[in-house]
């Protein structure tokens, strides 16, 4: 993606008008009424501190707008935030344009809402309110002021010649419940729709030939349908507008046969413009790769409205019926849309799926893969062990007819395929502006790729990244030598039972000489937040050391929170503040409580904490937390950070309960602009992680370090897979749950997150007897890991991490095993390295489901652990210590026992196969039509491989 100027375009708030008469009795806030106690404040000082910039501008990123540009005086204004910030005077301050017909202004005889109220035919204006102070060009206050706009767009053709005025206000309400309003200045003769386009075109310099094609629609009579089953369908240049019931919208075409319908609610004031992959591209400077192509739109019968594009795939809409029927290029059916409603708080969207249709996505989920049949909340918690909760929401569906279905928004969302009624799939959005693309395609790989294109592909990792992980948690790792002993000289137990405070270079050591050397550490525990001198020459002194043995030193930390007032050139101000309402108390404060919602880890101390946190849209506090502090880990010798609890941040004027207290934030950024209010839940911690996978792989490019960085995080949202590794959050170390690890993978894989990891063979005990302490569960521990490392090493990483016994101190035949997998994952690096890099370009993940390959096979619909590594192998791991045989089902095609060398051949109905697996084995099959066929061949032939499949002879032996 390109990168943008500094200086971006925002619209800060647009009304919608579809008619007229909408705007003169459309029900909108009234000026509260003056009580007989007055309030002292002396208006004259903060006169003159609204004026407008320039003339009117039409809006060419959106037909039928008009903005208005304002600036207000810095100094002023937050001498107002001050007198509102303590409430002694000013209980609230907003600003924002006002905008009406230059008529009724004409009429009233001043532009003021008091005059306007005075007009004898109701409310006479709209007031687009610059909510949460986003300014309109936060970077150009050199002068003093900040800039902020409002816009009036999707203007009926009818009302083109219209004339509207805008102009800026603050508005002041008063202890006493009075209204103060501060006015700027304004054009007296306005400007219409139509006189704004036919001056671009007379004087065309600085447009592109699509921006003159689009205003040239101003000129001509665009073409008007008559479809019973819609209102008002109309085309304006690349987007048929129309409206179903109480909902407005307009479908798009933006390539790679991507159908975007943007909705909207017709009686809101404002919508936001940006959906959440072009407002992730906003935040990170870059330009959004979304582009409306143009579209034919004609009547093949009476009962049809045919949206056709360049490309061949085309749309029908029904005429009686409201139904949206998506075909591929190949002409085939793909998706049905058959409903849109808005509530005003919520969108639902509605569609059809056949008799027989699998649906895959969401995220990553625990649950199941085929969605079908189930409702989905996707809204990330830190679910602790909660299979039914998710760490990574991605609200990207696909069906085995091959389309998509994404939902271009951070907000919650609930989806219902097929569950509450036969062959329906429904979605709500917790938000009344609806943004969704129909991906139709044949393919479901395609669907993959084309949110990639969208929202952006996974950088690629540097190849150390892939390899195995060693990261411990409690008081492990937190010291370069220095053990914690008793008083006996023996090492102290946590609460486990289990061995604890053993330092980075004990746990390395133990590991080498086991024949288990990792490829980096994770010092979780490690304090570095308050940079103690002698604490930060000791992680210099590690990050050495370790480098001495061609390991990669890694640190923790949680999600833009890990600081400290210890930090070099730390400053307070570069914290969040937000007023915080607890109980109808309100509070000003740095301290962002936790959301606590539908699961808690138990490790995370008590329900409704709170923590402090980076503001993320000042550009200062980056560069200082970015550069400067991290810059200086850098120098040290960090190599990559593991970065959790992602799924605490509360949404804005979302209301929380937290035991007995109901909680409701309202966030004071220091540039509004960069996060959408609502949305910050899942876009807070994608936008900090992406931001600082990015620069800390500049950093280490500009100072010549070529070995790059690796972040591993938990949690997220849209645009998440970017950075690129993620991890599967909290699972326990039993049997029952490695199943649970796998579908995370698969799951994230079919949502457009190509690399995901989790805690091999679980994090800590729970279930199955397992304990530090017993002999017992020291087999049981040692079974689950055997049977985890067997299946991890098709798997884009492994992490080794937990309250939980390190691989050496399993049982010696688990210990043999590991050592087996680790040499033969070796062996496969040219296939991964292969694997990595179309990820990388496509979206395609590492460990696939073999829905990807075999979409138009039911048999492998409802598989859940069975999974491909590739299009080459197919996997089918045993889940349990005792079984030694395992059933794997093949599709179509030329296979072959990678254990027995036995070829088979598979017709079109498939064939399902018992497979006998011992202890140290794992079933695998080679596709022998896949293009890997031969190096997979070559793989499969090393030593490697031959102490796996002849495992049980040589262990006996």
């Amino acid at each position: 993606m390109k990168m943008k100027p500094m200086k971006r375009w925002f619209t800060v708030l647009m009304a919608i008008l579809t008619v007229l008469p909408m705007l003169l009795s459309a029900s909108l806030p009234v000026i509260a009424e003056t009580t007989s106690e007055t309030v002292e404040f002396n208006v004259t000082p903060y006169k003159g501190m609204v004026k407008s910039v320039g003339s009117p501008e039409i809006r060419l990123t959106s037909p039928g707008g008009i903005r208005f540009v304002n600036k207000v005086d810095v100094e002023k204004y937050h001498a107002l935030m001050s007198m509102m910030r303590d409430g002694t005077v000013i209980t609230d301050l907003s600003l924002g344009t006002l905008i009406a017909p230059a008529a009724y202004v004409e009429q009233a005889g001043d532009f003021t809402v008091e005059a306007l109220d005075k007009l004898p035919h109701g409310v006479n204006y709209v007031k687009v309110e610059a909510k949460l102070n986003r300014w309109y060009n936060s970077d150009d206050d050199e002068d003093g002021y900040y800039e902020f706009a409002g816009s009036l767009t999707n203007i009926k053709l009818g009302h083109g010649a219209k004339n509207f005025m805008g102009v800026g206000y603050v508005e002041l309400t008063m202890k006493d419940g009075s209204t103060v309003y501060i006015y700027g200045d304004y054009s007296r003769s306005g400007a219409s729709i139509s006189s704004l386009a036919d001056a671009k075109l007379e004087n065309t310099a600085g447009l592109t030939k699509g921006q003159i094609q689009f205003l040239g629609t101003y000129k001509v009579t665009p073409i008007s349908y008559s479809v019973l089953s819609m209102d008002n369908v109309y085309q304006i240049g690349n987007r048929l507008y129309f409206t179903v019931g109480d909902t407005s919208a307009y479908l798009s075409y933006t390539g790679d046969n991507g159908w975007r319908i943007k909705a909207h609610h017709e009686t809101r004031i404002g919508a936001e413009q940006m959906g959440a992959a072009q407002a992730m591209a906003y935040y990170l400077e870059e330009e959004s790769t979304d582009r409306e192509l143009p579209i034919t739109v004609s009547k093949p019968d009476n009962s049809t409205l045919r949206v056709t594009t360049a490309d061949g795939t085309y749309v029908d809409i029904g005429a009686r019926v409201f139904a949206m029927y998506f075909y591929s290029t190949t002409g085939r059916l793909v998706a049905q849309v058959s409903g849109i409603e808005a509530d005003g708080t919520n969108v639902n969207v509605r569609g059809v799926l056949t008799d027989t249709e699998g649906v895959y996505g969401g995220g990553e989920r625990l649950d199941t893969v085929n969605k079908r049949g189930t409702t989905l909340d996707l809204y990330t918690c830190d679910g602790w062990n909660n299979s039914a909760t998710s760490y990574v929401a991605i609200p990207l569906f696909t069906t085995t007819r091959g389309a998509g279905i994404y939902i271009n928004r951070y907000e919650r969302i609930v989806a219902d395929f097929a569950d509450t009624l036969d062959n329906v799939w429904s979605v709500k959005l917790e938000n009344e502006i609806m943004d969704f693309y129909i991906f139709a395609n044949d393919d479901i790989k395609d669907s993959i790729e084309n949110y990639t294109k969208l929202s952006g592909a996974a950088s690629v990792p540097e190849e150390w990244a892939y390899g195995v992980m060693l990261c411990r948690y409690s008081s492990d790792l937190t010291t370069f030598e220095n053990d914690k002993l008793d008083e006996n000289g023996n090492p102290v137990l946590n609460k486990d039972n289990a061995p604890s405070g053993r330092s980075v270079k004990t746990l390395v050591n133990k590991m080498i000489e086991a024949g288990m050397k990792p490829t980096s550490v994770i010092m979780e525990a490690w304090s570095y937040a308050n940079f103690n001198a002698d604490k930060k020459e000791e992680l210099r002194q590690t990050c050495e050391w370790l480098d001495s043995l061609g390991i990669k030193a890694m640190l923790y930390m949680r999600v833009a929170s890990t600081i400290s007032s210890g930090m070099p050139g730390y400053n307070k101000n570069y914290l969040l503040n937000a007023w915080v309402t607890t109980n109808g108390e309100t509070a000003y404060t740095t301290k962002i409580p936790d959301v606590a919602y539908n699961g808690q880890n138990p490790d995370a101390g008590k329900v409704g904490g709170t923590h402090t946190y980076l503001d993320i849209t000042n550009p200062e506090a980056m560069e200082w937390y970015l550069d400067v502090v991290w810059g200086e880990l850098l120098k040290i010798g960090v190599d990559g950070v593991k970065i959790d609890f992602c799924e605490t941040f509360p949404d804005e004027y979302k209301s929380y309960g937290v035991g007995d207290n109901t909680t409701v934030v309202k966030y004071d950024w220091h540039d509004p602009s960069k996060i959408v209010s609502g949305s910050e839940h899942h876009a807070y911690p994608t936008y900090f992680i992406t931001a600082f996978y990015n620069r800390m792989n500049e950093l280490k490019k500009q100072w010549g370090m070529d070995d790059g960085f690796f972040v591993l995080t938990r949690g997220g949202g849209i645009g998440s897979q970017r950075n690129p590794y993620m991890w599967a959050g909290d699972q326990a170390r039993n049997f029952d749950k490695l199943d649970d690890q796998i579908m995370a993978v698969i799951n994230s894989g079919l949502s457009g997150i190509p690399f995901m990891s989790y805690d091999m063979a679980g994090y800590r005990y729970g279930g199955g007897g397992t304990s530090y302490g017993s002999a017992n569960s020291l087999e049981y521990e040692s079974g689950v890991f055997a049977r985890a490392i067997a299946f991890t090493v098709f798997m884009p990483n492994i992490q080794t991490h937990g309250t939980v016994r390190n691989a050496y101190e399993l049982l010696p035949e688990a210990q043999t095993i590991y050592k087996n997998f680790l040499a033969f994952r070796e062996e496969l690096m040219p296939y991964l390295n292969k694997l990595v890099e179309e990820a990388c370009t496509t979206g395609l993940p590492i460990s696939r489901h073999p829905v990807l390959h075999y979409q138009d096979d039911p048999k492998v619909y409802d598989l859940k652990t069975q999974f491909m590594f590739g299009d080459g192998l197919m996997i089918a791991p045993i889940l349990n210590a005792d079984d030694t045989t395992v059933n794997i089902y093949l599709p179509e095609g030329s296979w072959t026992n990678l254990l027995t060398g036995k070829v088979i051949t598979v017709g079109a109905s498939g064939k399902t196969l018992t497979v006998d697996v011992n202890y140290g084995q794992i079933a695998v099959f080679l596709n022998n039509d896949s293009a890997d066929a031969q190096m997979l061949n070559e793989i499969f032939a090393s030593d490697a491989w031959s102490a796996i499949k002849n495992y049980e002879q040589e262990y006996q032996n």
